[in-house]
């Protein structure tokens, strides 16, 4: 089975690094330059080159609440892309997104605001207070994004009650205040919100984690079955978070997939993880293919996983490539 490398996101770093961020809305420019690469990484180069000419990069610079899962549905239709391709190029292309500051001018956002503010519309004014809150298209402004969200709440967008009790919880655009932010966590579980629910059941014990589908809360309750031995139940919520591409969730059902010799399974879910930079997930390949389970043994795939795995921070993998290293000093 082909598993695609996440490497190819350094590469577009170090690229938009030597040509600027222009070069992402060059895309003949971009498609030369990337393409140099190609020898070590064909079919990661393809889908890159593919999502810049289908807009990908736009797209999810611009809308960048959008949960994976409404994206990759959309690409399977629209551009007629396999799940795992649409994956990794979104994945790939959101890590470029977060690991970079993005100087784009959104004209008349003040203009925008003010007719959104007189005709009443939520969804405009959800969006305008996104662009302040991240930044993006604005100068960042906290303290608007809160007003805005507040105002877009009163017109009737349910979703803005999660923000206006984290911007309460963290003290941003407003005072810290705990109680507002339980205020609008559980306003927000009252109308069914999953992420309003998750975390209000954490702050209060008044919400069962179990009437939570945040992939978050599928993830805790999956581990809470796990641990006692009740794998049916935790392959059951972890199997839920996997359908929002939630990499903790497809990481353990990978491993409940190889425990069970669902070998093809149990692969597809450890690289769905990997694709989303889990750290848990590249050192189980690293694992699978250093000592041959369930794959034709190949010690350097394995190193690379276990070298991307360190990079992310897993201790056992750095500690499992140090041991390589003095191992092969001592062969020197």
């Amino acid at each position: 089975m082909k598993i695609y490398n996440t490497k190819i996101k350094d590469i577009i770093l170090n690229i938009i690094e030597q040509h600027t961020q222009l070069i992402l809305w060059e895309k003949e420019r971009f498609e030369e330059v990337i393409n140099e690469y190609s020898v070590h990484y064909c079919e990661e180069c393809y889908l890159i080159n593919k999502a810049i000419e289908i807009g990908l990069f736009e797209v999810l610079l611009l809308n960048r609440h959008i949960p994976y899962e409404e994206h990759i549905e959309m690409l399977k239709i629209t551009d007629d892309l396999k799940e795992e391709e649409a994956l990794f190029m979104i994945s790939i292309m959101d890590r470029v997104i977060k690991e970079n500051e993005w100087f784009i001018q959104v004209v008349n956002i003040e203009e925008a605001t003010k007719k959104a503010l007189e005709e009443c519309r939520a969804r405009d004014l959800h969006v305008i207070a996104l662009a302040y809150y991240d930044g993006l298209g604005t100068q960042q402004d906290y303290e608007k994004a809160y007003n805005l969200f507040l105002k877009a709440s009163e017109y009737g967008d349910d979703k803005a009650y999660y923000y206006l009790g984290y911007m309460n919880a963290n003290g941003l655009g407003v005072e810290t205040n705990r109680e507002q932010a339980l205020a609008f966590y559980k306003e927000g579980a009252k109308l069914g919100l999953s992420d309003c629910q998750y975390v209000y059941a954490h702050m209060t014990k008044d919400i069962d984690l179990h009437e939570s589908e945040d992939p978050r809360a599928l993830y805790e309750v999956g581990m809470q079955d796990y641990q006692k031995g009740n794998f049916k139940e935790a392959f059951a919520s972890f199997k839920k978070g996997s359908l929002m591409y939630d990499a903790k969730c497809l990481y353990m059902l990978g491993e409940l997939c190889l425990a069970e010799e669902k070998v093809d399974e149990g692969i597809r879910y450890l690289s769905y993880a990997y694709y989303l930079f889990d750290k848990e997930a590249a050192y189980s390949l690293g694992m699978l293919f250093m000592e041959g389970d369930f794959v034709e043994r190949n010690i350097t795939k394995g190193v690379r996983f276990l070298r991307q795995a360190e990079e992310w921070g897993h201790d056992g993998a750095s500690e499992l490539l140090e041991k390589l290293r003095g191992k092969q000093d001592e062969d020197l």
